[in-house]
């Protein structure tokens, strides 16, 4: 997301806003509040009289006390067993302790002690690891147009702000921007390895610009008083800023930490200042480690999850390697971000049938496929085969049909699952162009191979369709303005040929009036069939 100069300040500015979440917590019962602030970095403390942070593992608890004089302080997890005692001067902020995955979860407490002997309590909570949220497929299923639908079931418990994301065979450890577009064209990439970040660019920077990041985490906190959290974007990291030119872009450039970096949903801010002012693009990473980083915008489907069961959507039409391998799910638990992955262990295979001669063309046959081994999801569209099993080789039998007649049968084996590939069949191509004198008519043409197999189409604003269909002879009917033309052609595997056919000044083949007869005939004898009983009961009530 982009957004100008003055929308960017006013972003900045507005970061320390609350936002109210409904989730329970452990009320915080003290009164009045002490003078003391809480937070996660000596940058980021906050009166707890606006909120006491919930803390999980890898932050650091940091406190800043306002008394006017030293005071002790002890933190204390609740099995009662001490785990720092510190003495903090006025105004100074200090780190108190940092969480290990091995401290228990529940209501830890800070005691205070004053040099005139006074004592007082502020209870925060601690939330460790937590029970991860990993779904388990029910079904699937393939669309009509060639989506790989996935069913879960998921026990979600207290979670929210729960989101999937779908990734394929690339882990989308690099950030794309875009560049604006008055300073380059292209694409930056950056890339976290640890506190250094690489940056690669895909285009071209046509004048100097600044750049720096900002990296924001949702924190919650307790209310005094209350049952209820409020979070608050934290500024956890940032980049120094850097010169980037025509000539010159860096390397990379550090990440410095303005408090210890979670696991979880970051959004990502990164600022461009050039002579043509100030643009920044928004966008939000997975912090999965210490180390790297996760681009959500790499997500090859997402979705928002509100119940236990809930679906994934992924295009089949789209390059192999965006097809489902992982799920991510991604949610909150009692103020803290959480994340939890499981492979996909369903291997697509994408089967065009098609003629290496008119390769993207529509032909104008019909494909039908069965398996003889193997236990896969197959689903047939158009000229399209989805195959969808969790191993291999498979065994296919497939069949291709014009109108109802079947004129070729192929067994093949599909071994390489993750692939898209083409089935290739000899076909030869027929233009026909219809005319009315010197301008091209709009005609319904029939094609016909004499052993039941047809094929009808409309002639574009040009008078001309082509047919993709098997070596043979074929009877192409066409009708214009109630007369028609009725010809012989022979189409060959590999090769174009062509017809015209000329409604100026000619009659129709009374073939094709016999034909034409025959069905009037027929609709009006079925329209009698059923006018038939009304017609009597008429007649008899008279």
């Amino acid at each position: 997301m982009r957004v100008r100069t003055i929308f960017c300040l006013f972003i900045v500015g507005a970061l320390l806003h609350s936002e109210a979440v409904g989730i329970a917590a452990v009320s915080v019962p003290v009164q009045p509040a002490p003078d003391i602030a809480l937070g996660y970095g000596a940058a980021d403390l906050t009166p707890i009289s606006q909120g006491v942070p919930i803390y999980t593992v890898n932050d650091t608890l940091w406190l800043a006390s306002y008394y006017a004089t030293s005071i002790g302080v002890t933190v204390q997890p609740p099995n009662s067993l001490l785990v720092s005692h510190r003495t903090a001067d006025p105004t100074t902020p200090l780190p108190l302790y940092t969480f290990v995955g091995s401290d228990s979860s529940g209501t830890w407490q800070l005691l205070f002690s004053t040099p005139t002997g006074g004592q007082f309590v502020v209870p925060f909570q601690y939330v460790g690891g937590g029970a991860s949220i990993v779904p388990t497929p029910t079904n699937y299923s393939i669309t009509n147009s060639g989506s790989l639908v996935i069913n879960f079931k998921a026990d979600i418990g207290t979670a929210y702000q729960i989101k999937s994301c779908v990734l394929g065979a690339g882990v989308p450890n690099v950030v794309n921007l875009d560049l604006p577009s008055d300073i380059g064209n292209g694409k930056l990439g950056l890339l976290r390895q640890g506190v250094d970040l690489t940056a690669t660019l895909s285009g071209s920077v046509s004048k100097p610009f600044i750049l720096w990041l900002e990296l924001y985490h949702q924190y919650s906190y307790s209310l005094m008083n209350s049952d209820g959290l409020v979070a608050r974007d934290v500024l956890s990291a940032s980049s120094t800023p850097t010169q980037f030119s025509p000539s010159s872009v860096p390397a990379g450039f550090p990440l410095l930490q303005k408090v210890g970096l979670r696991t979880g949903r970051y959004t990502l801010r990164t600022f461009f200042r050039s002579a043509s002012g100030l643009e920044v693009e928004e966008t939000s990473v997975l912090l999965p480690d210490q180390g790297s980083w996760l681009w959500l915008g790499g997500c090859t489907a997402t979705s928002d999850v509100a119940s236990a069961g809930f679906s994934t959507v992924s295009s089949l039409t789209a390059a192999p390697g965006t097809w489902p391998r992982e799920l991510l799910m991604m949610y909150r638990v009692d103020g803290v971000e959480m994340f939890a992955s499981r492979a996909i262990d369903l291997e697509p295979v994408v089967l065009n049938v098609a003629s290496p001669r008119w390769l993207g063309e529509p032909i104008d046959i019909g494909v039908s496929a069965s398996q003889t081994s193997g236990n896969a999801l197959l689903k047939v569209v158009n000229t399209t085969i989805y195959i969808v099993a969790k191993n291999y080789p498979l065994q296919l039998v497939i069949r291709l049909s014009f109108g109802n007649e079947t004129f070729s049968t192929i067994t093949t084996q599909v071994v390489t699952p993750f692939s898209s590939q083409i089935l290739n069949v000899s076909l030869g191509k027929l233009t026909v162009q219809v005319r009315n004198g010197d301008r091209p008519a709009i005609a319904l043409v029939k094609l016909s191979d004499g052993a039941g197999g047809s094929a009808m189409k409309t002639t574009d604003s040009r008078g001309a369709t082509n047919f993709f269909v098997p070596a043979g002879n074929y009877s192409v009917v066409t009708s214009y303005n109630g007369t028609g033309k009725r010809e012989i052609v022979t189409v060959r595997d590999g090769a174009s040929s062509s017809v015209l056919v000329d409604f100026a000044g000619s009659g129709s083949d009374p073939s094709t009036f016999v034909l034409v007869a025959a069905g009037v005939a027929g609709s009006f004898a079925t329209l009698l069939v059923w006018l038939w009983p009304a017609i009597k009961r008429s007649r008899y009530n008279a």
